[in-house]
């Protein structure tokens, strides 16, 4: 299924062939459950039994970017050769901290300071998106009272004396349905799984980067999504779904637009991770130099234009969500 209805006022557009730079998308949730399910949440203490939904519809406000706060960002560094320079790891992957034996604590390489490693707290935020901007509050189907949406990310890259160069990596989006995670006083204490709508909703792979002192600018190529849920204006007004352009190899695009600083890791913080350090499964490097920042910023996406959508087919009217929580976005 899949356009939007303002396809049919957009079809000619749709002929010429183009990628769109970042504009306003949507996001279709296929039932309103978790706008019924939406909790007020007053100093910390949600407030239970408030239906609180705002519309009968599906679907949140077209927004611009997602945003996030604070994630906890790992940067692993190849020191195999002695030298800090040369191939290196970002993630929050928790299996490869995990291998290197993260949490760790120990004096840093220029010896004068204290390295403290931590695991991303994720029940805290540092694995979420956190915001649809500029959505303030309202037409959001609930997001981050009833749902949220976490991320999960590895990039590979390059560091030199000039700067660092990502060159491959995935990122990937996923639904977290708050009613199925533990709280304690509205605050929440445990992340769970197990919900038939909790799935990788998007997986993108790294295709470049682009850095400015310290501004760091991320791009993916989005090469499978699900079916339904993601909508992106191709910037002539007509919203599109990544699961089908993916289908047809033309791919939605991702910018992730963050800052490092210093690009260049300082000796004052980073942890070396010993030679004789055991080497587990997910291990990059036997002997790693580590640092953890922690980092804000957007996520824009963007989608081609092409004539072969149309001839397809896609010309159908309709978003065609079904209307029950137990199968949402189409699946």
């Amino acid at each position: 299924m899949k356009t939007s209805i303002s396809i049919v006022l957009a079809m000619t557009a749709t002929l010429t062939a183009g990628t769109a730079s970042a504009n306003q998308m949507y996001l279709n949730l296929g039932s309103n459950s978790y706008d019924d399910d939406r909790e007020i949440v007053v100093f910390g203490t949600v407030i239970p039994g408030v239906n609180t939904a705002r519309d009968t519809n599906f679907t949140t406000a077209s927004f611009i970017s997602f945003g996030f706060n604070d994630i906890l960002a790992t940067s692993i560094y190849d020191m195999t050769d002695g030298s800090v320079y040369g191939n290196f790891i970002d993630t929050n992957n928790l299996s490869v901290l995990n291998s290197y034996g993260i949490p760790e604590t120990g004096t840093s390489l220029a010896g004068n300071t204290t390295v403290n490693l931590k695991q991303p707290n994720c029940v805290g935020g540092q694995c979420d998106l956190n915001t649809l901007n500029p959505i303030q509050y309202g037409d959001d189907e609930g997001f981050m009272q009833s749902w949220d949406l976490q991320v999960n990310y590895r990039f590979e890259g390059i560091l030199t004396t000039s700067g660092i160069s990502f060159t491959s990596g995935y990122l990937e989006i996923s639904f977290n349905d708050l009613s199925n995670d533990t709280f304690s006083g509205g605050i929440r204490t445990a992340i769970n799984t197990g919900n038939p709508n909790e799935k990788t909703l998007l997986h993108a792979d790294l295709t470049g980067s682009s850095i400015n002192a310290a501004n760091l600018d991320l791009f993916f190529d989005v090469t499978s999504a699900v079916d339904d849920f993601f909508w992106i204006d191709n910037g002539r007004g007509t919203y599109l779904d990544p699961h089908d352009t993916a289908l047809t190899g033309e791919y939605a695009t991702i910018r992730l637009d963050t800052n490092i600083d210093p690009p260049i890791p300082t000796a004052d913080n980073l942890l070396l991770l010993p030679a004789n350090f055991p080497f587990t499964t997910g291990t990059p490097y036997a002997v790693a130099a580590i640092r953890q920042t922690e980092l804000d910023g957007s996520i824009r996406m963007a989608i081609p234009e092409p004539a072969t959508l149309a001839l397809l087919g896609i010309g159908l009217l309709g978003i065609g969500a079904v209307g029950r929580r137990g199968k949402l976005f189409g699946i």
